[in-house]
């Protein structure tokens, strides 16, 4: 059971599910996205579970997308010039939509590190709750990533009304 990379666990009336790739810092690989989709969809049919919790094993909530699979992925592309589309990233968006529109309350316990689609994955949880030691950050644009869906999560969640958010503004 350990070395699953994701775990489930039954705590009616939560499930507690939590990812498990501590040695890559929980990082959104599409083998982690699929088991998380499997994970989802076995809270969704068990009509105890009246809510979902998500944690990460070691310490880090979720480092993002897998950059290593990315990278490899763009390199093969580049080799055999085949044209495959690399699906991590609208598995990861998937993911985060699946969350949002999840039929039962979800709850991320951000127990340390949580950015990209990490910080994304959480914003789309209904509520989130963190250690003194989590960071949270929207960091796509260090590796040159549009942030995309995680940006939408994140205005739904602090707002878009206010420029001074997210810009500074010259005085006239």
């Amino acid at each position: 059971m350990a070395d699953e990379i994701v775990l489930y666990e039954a705590r009616y009336p939560a499930a507690i599910i939590t990812l498990n790739n501590p040695d890559h810092r929980n990082a959104l690989s599409t083998a982690m996205i699929d088991a998380l989709m499997a994970a989802i969809a076995r809270a969704e049919a068990d009509r105890r579970v009246r809510a979902l919790v998500f944690t990460g094993a070691g310490s880090a909530f979720s480092a993002g997308m897998d950059l290593g699979e990315l990278r490899t992925m763009l390199d093969q592309l580049r080799l055999d010039e085949s044209g495959r589309v690399w699906d991590g990233a609208l598995r990861g968006e998937a993911l985060i939509e699946r969350v949002y529109r999840l039929g039962k309350p979800s709850i991320a316990a951000v127990n340390g590190v949580a950015v990209g689609n990490g910080a994304g994955f959480l914003s789309a949880c209904d509520l989130a709750v963190a250690a003194d030691s989590a960071r949270i950050g929207y960091t796509e644009m260090k590796h040159g990533i549009q942030a995309g869906m995680v940006i939408l999560h994140l205005m739904r969640l602090v707002g878009s009304a206010s420029p001074d958010i997210c810009c500074s503004r010259e005085s006239s």
